[in-house]
This record gives structure tokens, sequence and C-alpha cells, in this order.
């Protein structure tokens, strides 16, 4: 909630900080039900159906009776509007193990240098993740896939 008034209202500067249950209910007062976090146009007529029509009404439901009607994450969107944390603060996130440089073609490649410049550029782009990570891997893997394997899409895409 603080995340979205960050964005959305001007006066507040891109920043929002919503210290106590006052300030909270106020934001939550000017937001539309489908505003908030996972609710969006599905969620938002079962829930009409079962009066809660705003952010307000939401925070005041019943978790464990909406996670009898919903799912466990509804019920975690409630409780964390009520104002109990669901999920840990993630302070150190785990090494990764893995590093993928994947990259597609706009065309088919055909020749067999424009094949290996690419392969230098992308190989030289992993290593420089690799370099910068923790750890050295010790067996990089190259996953070629055949044309067959692709599914074309009808539009251009670009990083």
């Amino acid at each position: 909630m603080a995340n979205r008034t960050a964005k959305k209202d001007p006066l507040s500067g891109g920043v929002c900080y919503l210290p106590d249950e006052a300030s909270q209910t106020a934001a939550l007062a000017k937001m539309e039900l489908g505003d908030v976090w996972g609710i969006g146009r599905g969620l938002a007529p079962p829930l009409a159906a079962l009066s809660i029509t705003s952010p307000l009404k939401l925070r005041d439901a019943n978790p464990t009776r909406i996670r009898e009607r919903f799912n466990v994450v509804l019920q975690r969107t409630v409780m964390e509007l009520q104002g109990t944390p669901c999920l840990d603060l993630e302070q150190d996130s785990p090494d990764s193990k893995t590093i993928c440089c994947s990259r597609s073609f706009a065309r088919a490649v055909e020749g067999f240098d424009e094949l290996a410049e690419a392969l230098t550029a992308y190989t030289s782009y992993a290593a420089q993740k690799m370099r910068a990570g923790p750890g050295v891997q010790r067996h990089p893997e190259l996953t070629p896939l055949r044309h067959e394997e692709l599914t074309p899409v009808p539009f251009a895409l670009s990083d």
C-alpha cells in the first residue's frame, strides 16, 4: 500500500512512510479494492459477494474465513493489511549455483562466422558474470536449442 501510494500520489515525491494505523487507514481509504496486490479484476466480484468492496473492508475481514473461501495467499494479504507480517524479510540472498546467459536471435543464424561471433560475445558476458559472483564454476555448459524446439512469436523481442 505504501509502494502504490508512493507511485500514484504526486505529493509523496515517490516516498511513502505509513508508521501508524491511522496513516495506513487513510491510505487504504484512498484506494480501490482492485488496487490491493493480488486482488485485481478476478477476485473483486467474489469478494463483493461477501460485502468486501473496499481495501478497508478487506483489512477488517476474518482471515480464517477468507482462507476457507479463497486461498492462503489472500489470507496472508488480509493478515498483512491487519499488521501481521507473513513473510520474513530476506537479509541475504543465497549464492546462485548457476549463471545463465541466454540469448536468441531475430533471424536464423546460418553462417559459422556469425554464430562464432555471437557465441564469443555471450560467453564473454557469462564469464564476466562468473568473475563478479562468488565461487568459480568449474564445468561451464552450453545448451544449444535446435530451431524446431523454438516457438515462433508474431512480434520482435528485445533485451
